[in-house]
């Protein structure tokens, strides 16, 4: 019996090694080291508007010292008259709090406050340390909730997706937090779509080239989000890791664990130095959005939400142009437009044709589409003719504007025909392909 003990409790100390990651049944597990964060957050999302900034510490956020009244964004020139108003409050609060440092007495009832949220026995380097910390969060209660009314169009098809392919439905909810399901969300650094892919990730699950881009296609895009939240979780074996590489980097994460071990460890300890605020903050956003989604009426009342829109889906037989199928088709471009957010440009304007065995979606409900109205499609000739593309070799001086100019081109049509973003830099030396766009339809 005494020798079966110690057997018992090295079991059991590697059964709690096993799943130390794992807390709970849940497999989002909402750990006591992020439940400020996670309260923070719901806040943002649920309380606070775009007309409130909200004053706090960037690494205790359950110390809030102040919400700031901020100009609708809407506005001309808010964004100047925001930044000036943030920064003369955080530079009020940022002597204050030294001023704290060097002798904690309060002077004035607003030190009494701060001196209770830092804590009354705190030594004078954590003032100095809060006075290095300060930070505003705009609040995002109006976007959150136009985010959950689109959500309504896509929330089903999305948690079947995600199902399908043996993950959790609740990832539907990290939409909110990458674009507030918006289908045009477009980044500074390029990210685009519902799921914020950057192009050299999207072409690993998706096509984005001078014709397409799929990552505005809200079920292409969620497959492949799902594909790659699988891929993440299959290297890192939990899905708070998971969730946190999605914003962070699979290699990122792999090391950061490799370092710290579980995510707890990670949240609290890791200070990798491109593991910032956003990346330590991201998966508190998901719990957060996920409470505020799930649990909508109790922090919006009652809400409308958007609902699909039938369609039915016809694989292109062929190259053609987008005029062509439309007039034989009998449907609406505007309609079009908004059922295929992956076509470019290029496609609208008669540069490309629409490829051959795109699943084109069209309104549910009209007329039938036969075998003979697909039959008097004009068919274009072999895409490989039409993307007979040149290239020019950039030289010193030379801009994305001026290249476009001197080949009569757009320069939108320049950046995607070459996967460049609007903020991409072109060196001397480089070769950009520069599309045909002298093709356009009859």
């Amino acid at each position: 019996m005494k020798k079966v003990v110690p057997v018992l409790l090295v079991i059991l100390l590697l059964w709690i090694n096993a799943y130390a990651d794992h807390p709970s049944a849940d497999p989002f597990p909402t750990y006591p080291c992020i439940r400020s964060n996670v309260d923070f957050w719901l806040k943002i999302y649920t309380r606070y508007d775009v007309t409130e900034g909200v004053l706090h510490d960037n690494t205790d956020l359950s110390i809030i010292y102040g919400i700031i009244p901020l100009e609708d964004p809407k506005n001309p020139g808010a964004s100047k008259i925001n930044e000036d108003r943030i920064g003369r409050i955080k530079e009020k609060y940022q002597a204050l709090l030294i001023r704290l440092a060097k002798s904690p007495v309060p002077v004035f009832p607003e030190d009494e406050r701060i001196i209770s949220l830092i804590g009354k026995d705190a030594p004078p380097s954590r003032y100095l340390q809060a006075s290095e910390q300060l930070r505003c969060q705009t609040g995002q209660k109006s976007r959150f909730l136009s985010g959950l009314i689109r959500s309504g169009r896509y929330t089903d098809e999305f948690r079947k997706i995600f199902i399908n392919q043996g993950l959790p439905g609740d990832l539907v909810y990290l939409a909110h937090v990458e674009s507030s399901f918006d289908l045009h969300a477009t980044s500074k650094c390029g990210a685009a779509g519902i799921w914020q892919f950057m192009p050299a990730t999207a072409r690993k699950f998706m096509k984005v080239n001078d014709a397409l881009d799929e990552r505005r296609d809200p079920t292409v895009s969620t497959r492949a989000a799902a594909a790659f939240l699988k891929e993440n979780h299959k290297l890192l074996d939990s899905w708070p890791l998971a969730l946190t590489a999605y914003n962070h980097g699979t290699g990122s994460m792999l090391k950061a664990r490799k370092q710290s071990g579980t995510y707890d460890r990670i949240f609290k300890e890791y200070r990798g130095p491109s593991f910032g605020f956003a990346s330590r903050n991201f998966y508190p956003c998901f719990l957060a959005a996920r409470e505020a989604a799930k649990n909508h009426e109790r922090y919006f009342g009652r809400v409308e939400l958007d609902r699909p829109i039938p369609t039915n889906t016809l694989v292109m037989p062929g190259y053609a142009y987008l005029n062509h199928v439309i007039r034989n088709l009998g449907v609406d471009e505007d309609v079009i437009r908004e059922l295929n957010p992956a076509l470019r440009p290029s496609i609208y304007s008669g540069k490309k044709y629409v490829p051959s065995g795109y699943a084109l979606k069209i309104p549910a409900g009209g007329k039938e589409i036969s075998a003979d109205m697909i039959a008097r499609i004009p068919a274009g000739t072999t895409q490989k003719r039409q993307e007979q593309d040149r290239i020019h070799v950039v030289k010193k001086g030379d801009t994305v504007f001026r290249i476009a100019r001197m080949h009569k081109i757009d320069p939108t049509d320049l950046l995607a025909a070459n996967n460049l973003s609007r903020q991409a830099v072109i060196r001397p030396g480089q070769n950009l392909k520069i599309p045909d766009s002298a093709i356009y339809a009859d």
